[in-house]
Parts: C-alpha cells; sequence; structure tokens
C-alpha cells in the first residue's frame, strides 16, 4: 500500500504518494467530468429537440385534434358560457365550422403546446367568413389593426375575459377560433333585429302578427332597402319619400327583388321539409311558419334576414365578375393594373362604377403611383376588394367581393400543412396550380430570384402569412392577389365615410383621360413590372421562429460532443489500469472514488 511504501521509504513518500494518487485522481476527475458534461449535452438536446417542434422548419402540426373536443360537448359549454342556454347552435354547425378552419389552422405558427397568439385567431376567423359568405367583419383583418367592434359593442365581457385576459398571453386553440364563429355568427343575426323592427314598423306591422307570404315580402323589401343603404341615410330618405327612387341607386332592383322572394321560397321549403323545426320553436313559446298555417311570424322574418347576409356575397359574385373583367380587359400588359386615365375614360363614357377620385383610390390603397413612367394606375385586385365595391356597409360587417387569392392560399395551407416551406416547395406547388397557363409559368420563371431571396431572409424558409409571400403571390397572380400593403398606410372608408370628394368631378376625370398614356404592353422588363415591391416584411404572429443555419449546426455539433463524452466515459471506465482498491488505498482523506454518470 501506499502508507506501507511510505514507512519503509521516508524519503520518497511524498513522491510515491504523487505518483500513485494523482493519475487515480484524474481520472476519477475526468469520467466525472464526461459524466456532468453528457447530462448537459442531453438537456441541450432535449431543450432544443422541443424548441424545434415549436419551430416553423421542421413543420410539426400540433393542432389539438378534432377528438380532443369530446365529441364537442366542451365546444358547447364554451358557447353556452357566451351565449347562455338555448343558443341554438348545432353539433352538425360547429363541426362544419371546425372543418372550414382546419386548412388555415394547421398552417399557423403555434407555441409548444399547440396555441395561436390573438392576431392568427383574428385572422383564421377573418379568413373563415371572407370564404364562406364573403363577409368582412370590422376589425378582424389583421391588416386594419382596429379592434372588433361587434364584439366589443355585444359581448364585453367576453372580449376582456377572454380576448384581453390571462388566456392572449397563453394562447388559443381551435375550440377557442370556432366559439368566436359562433359568436360573431350570433350576434350579426341579432344586429338585424333593429333593422327588422323598423321594417315592420314601416309596414304597420306588428311582431306578434302572422302575415302572409306578400305581407311579409313588403316587411322584408324594406328591411333589404334599408340594410343596403345603411350608411347613406340621405339616400334612405329619399326612398322612403318616393319608392320609385330605389331604381336611381340600384339599377337592378328587379333583380335584389327576385333574390328576396327566393329567400322567402328557400325558408318557406326548409319548413316544409323540418317540420320538427317548427314544433321546437313553438314549444319554446314562440310564433313560427308551419305548413299548415301558412303564416310568417317575427322569428321566421328574423330567420330569412339572417339567410339574406349568408348567401348575400353569392349573389354579388356575378357583379363583381362583370367589373373584374372590364378591368382585366384595360390591362394590356398583364400586370394587373389599369392607366388611371383609362379607367376615368370608361367612367367618362358611361361606365358610373369607375368614377371614384384620385385621392380615394389612394386612400383605399388601390393606386399604384411608384412608377413616373406609367403614371397613376389602378391595382384591379384591390380595387375589387375595396370598400367602394363592398355592396353593404353595415355597422360591423361589409359584404364585398369574393377575394380570388383565397382559393390559392387554401391549396397551398394544405400541401404544406405547416407555417413555413422551402423556395422550391412552393414553387413546385405554385406551378402545379399553373400547369396550363403558360403566360402565368413564364411568370414565375421571373419570380423565382425573389421567392429564393424571401427563404434567405428566414434562414432558407418563406413564411406562409408574411407580407413578403403575399406581395410574391401577388406579382405571381396579378388578377387574383392583392398588393399587401404596410400595416397603417392604407384605410377603408366607405365613399359615404369619405365624403363627397369620393367621387371624381368630371373636370377631374376630363384631365386625367387627357394625360399622356405611356404605358407599355406585355414587353415590359421584370424590374419594370414590379416597380411597388418592397423589401419590408411583416410577418402575422410574433412567435414566428425559424431556425438559422448556426443553430442548426449547434444543434449537430451538441451531438457529436455528446457521442464523444459518452465513448470517452466508457473507454475510461473499462480500461482503468487501477484496482479500486488501490484507488481507495490512494485516498487518505476518506474520499470516494465513486462517480454518478446517468446516460438517458
Amino acid at each position: 500500500s501506499i502508507l506501507a511504501q511510505a514507512s519503509r521509504n521516508p524519503v520518497s513518500n511524498h513522491l510515491t504518494f504523487i505518483r500513485l494518487l494523482y493519475p487515480t485522481m484524474a481520472m476519477n476527475f475526468i469520467i466525472r467530468g464526461c459524466s456532468y458534461f453528457s447530462c448537459v449535452c442531453c438537456a441541450l438536446l432535449v431543450s432544443m429537440s422541443s424548441a424545434k417542434r415549436g419551430h416553423l422548419q421542421h413543420s410539426t402540426f400540433m393542432a389539438p385534434q378534432l377528438e380532443v373536443l369530446d365529441p364537442l360537448q366542451k365546444l358547447g359549454s364554451s358557447i353556452e358560457e357566451v351565449l347562455g342556454s338555448g343558443h341554438g347552435v348545432g353539433e352538425d354547425h360547429l363541426n362544419r365550422i371546425q372543418a372550414s378552419l382546419a386548412p388555415t389552422w394547421e398552417s399557423l405558427p403555434k407555441n409548444k403546446e399547440g396555441l395561436v397568439d390573438q392576431r392568427s385567431l383574428t385572422y383564421a376567423v377573418h379568413r373563415h367568413f371572407m370564404q364562406t359568405r364573403n363577409l368582412m367583419i370590422n376589425g378582424l383583418d389583421p391588416a386594419r389593426g382596429s379592434e372588433v367592434n361587434l364584439l366589443l359593442e355585444h359581448a364585453p365581457d367576453y372580449v376582456h375575459s377572454i380576448l384581453k385576459g390571462e388566456q392572449a398571453r397563453s394562447g388559443f386553440s381551435m375550440e377557442d377560433a370556432v366559439v368566436m364563429v359562433s359568436l360573431i355568427e350570433h350576434l350579426i343575426m341579432d344586429s338585424s333585429q333593429e333593422l327588422l323592427q323598423h321594417a315592420y314598423e314601416s309596414q304597420d306591422r306588428r311582431p306578434n302578427e302572422g302575415l302572409s307570404h306578400d305581407e311579409v315580402f313588403g316587411v322584408m323589401q324594406d328591411y333589404l332597402i334599408e340594410w343596403l343603404l345603411f350608411d347613406d341615410k340621405g339616400a334612405l330618405d329619399m326612398v322612403k319619400k318616393d319608392a320609385d327612387n330605389i331604381y336611381f341607386f340600384f339599377e337592378n332592383w328587379e333583380e335584389l327583388a327576385q333574390f328576396l322572394r327566393g329567400r322567402l321560397m328557400t325558408w318557406e321549403h326548409f319548413r316544409e321539409r323540418s317540420p320538427h323545426e317548427s314544433m321546437a320553436v313553438q314549444s319554446a313559446g314562440a310564433h313560427a311558419w308551419t305548413g299548415m298555417q301558412r303564416r310568417y311570424y317575427y322569428d321566421d322574418a328574423l330567420a330569412v334576414a339572417s339567410g339574406i347576409t349568408d348567401t348575400f356575397g353569392e349573389y354579388v359574385q356575378n357583379e363583381c365578375s362583370a367589373v373584374k373583367d372590364m378591368l382585366v380587359k384595360l390591362d394590356r400588359g398583364t400586370t394587373g393594373r389599369v392607366p388611371l386615365s383609362q379607367f376615368h375614360k370608361v367612367a367618362l363614357n358611361g361606365e358610373w362604377r369607375f368614377s371614384e377620385s384620385k385621392d380615394y383610390l389612394r386612400q383605399l390603397g388601390t393606386l399604384d403611383e411608384s412608377s413616373t413612367w406609367h403614371g397613376p394606375q389602378v391595382i384591379i385586385t384591390n380595387y375589387l376588394q375595396s370598400a367602394t365595391n363592398c355592396v353593404v356597409g353595415a355597422p360591423h360587417y361589409r359584404i364585398c367581393c369574393p377575394n380570388e387569392c383565397e382559393e390559392l392560399m387554401d391549396s397551398l395551407e394544405a400541401s404544406v400543412g405547416a407555417s413555413s416551406a422551402t423556395a422550391g416547395q412552393l414553387l413546385e406547388l405554385v406551378r402545379n396550380l399553373t400547369e396550363s397557363d403558360s403566360v402565368e409559368r413564364s411568370r414565375l420563371a421571373a419570380l423565382e430570384g425573389q421567392l429564393t431571396s424571401i427563404a434567405e431572409l428566414h434562414h432558407g424558409q418563406v413564411p406562409l402569412h408574411g407580407r413578403l409571400f403575399a406581395q410574391w403571390l401577388h406579382y405571381a397572380f396579378p388578377h387574383e392577389c392583392p398588393f399587401p400593403h404596410l400595416s397603417g398606410t392604407t384605410h377603408s372608408f366607405t365613399p359615404h365615410q369619405f365624403g363627397r370628394k369620393a367621387q371624381a368631378s368630371i373636370q377631374e376625370m376630363r384631365r386625367h383621360e387627357a394625360s399622356e398614356n405611356r404605358t407599355r404592353e406585355a414587353s415590359l422588363a421584370g424590374e419594370e413590372r414590379m416597380t411597388m415591391w418592397s423589401h419590408e416584411e411583416e410577418l402575422l404572429s410574433e412567435r414566428l421562429h425559424l431556425t438559422a443555419p448556426w443553430e442548426t449546426n449547434v444543434f449537430h455539433v451538441l451531438k457529436l460532443l455528446l457521442g464523444a463524452a459518452l465513448a470517452l466515459c466508457g473507454v475510461l471506465g473499462v480500461r482503468s489500469r487501477f484496482s479500486e482498491s488501490d484507488v481507495k488505498a490512494a485516498l487518505p482523506w476518506g474520499l470516494s472514488p465513486e462517480g454518478k454518470c446517468h446516460f438517458v
């Protein structure tokens, strides 16, 4: 032993102790260091692995699945908390809402619990209403940045407890989105009651009175007029004074009246096929239309009013398509733009719909003034989506022309299934959407560099819901996708809200018509087509994080170091040339050489 050798040779005592003890302790310290280093590496790998599940690069969809709702029982109780019992929202309807939300929801940025932030929540709900009804709820569009006035006015407790409470910090689930959609649907129907009551009064009818088909048609006709002219009190007063004035504001009034009759017939047909619905309403103490009585009561009229809101977006699609076709014919360079001179020339030739003033078009974000060569140009898609083409301007919502880019985004979201994708993935998907259109395919080839630049900005990934990708889609599909302005730079004023200057004077339109038209046609170079392109990015969610290349390298380096540490621990543990008794004997202070090495 070390002590025995030291007693026999006191001179070499100190040297012998150092020779035997230090290598043994050094080896023990190395083994312990390997253990600790391995544990640290494991912890870092687990942490990075968890973080990466929440990052966009790995595209892990973590949204709650449908079965999490436990046959929608949790959803039903959540809606009951907001709307009260007897809200009338059935499970089938909730399932339809959830199915509609699913593609967009899968592609939203989420935290590690699979929850989204408030901007993503309102964006998903906004997309749902635009896709299903062409209904733009004021305050839901993230680009507008305003409050959801409908919720603030009619459900302030919900707004402050959910949208502004603790949940706003932790995140929102698919269930929250379904509840929000259901709540807004319910409140839109409730907001129709005031107009319906006015219509009953104007026809000298009482809400508890049963009305014939023709009588209820008179009530609903007054309702439709006030609904369409809600934000123009002057026009509404003119129609009330003389019913024939309605043709001044709506040349196609006969078609609108036919649409209304169609809604009444649809309701009657529904009641005949679902008599239990009427019985349920009557058993609750309310009057309702039945096949035997064939009388309309207030609840029936309210249901018809709700049906008008739900389906009017489909009705106006033909009108929107006609406006778009006229503008596309004026777009000689297929840039998605029409010179303002041509725009006002058409108005002077009798097409009154193109008479907006230059200042009003600029405020709406429909005017491209970036090129001194081309002069001011009207952006077709932005013009179609602007408030001037929203046929209904109710206080809390508008019914607008459909956004044809929604269909493209739906397809991309469903194919990607995540918040981002590589430039190559997106190019391949977009090419598949334009396979039969040689013009669009050549346009895409010229835009590959821009998409690659967006990916480089985000470490190899393109966020699907970022401003730059929306801008890229606009130039790839100039007749379908609107140009995304920076938030806060445009305003969605209706013509009535903007005032008299919303309409250009005859002198202004003639001045624009006489201006030199220097628009060149399809031979334009790519740079000349994209004078509005800007490099400012705006992401939908603050949770968006794309793993940088150096973060990925660190991840792999840690894996290599962990492997090396484990190998070193094993080698040193097996190849040690000292026995346990030697090590113990070399530690006169009673220290234990046994170290803990945990491998997970």
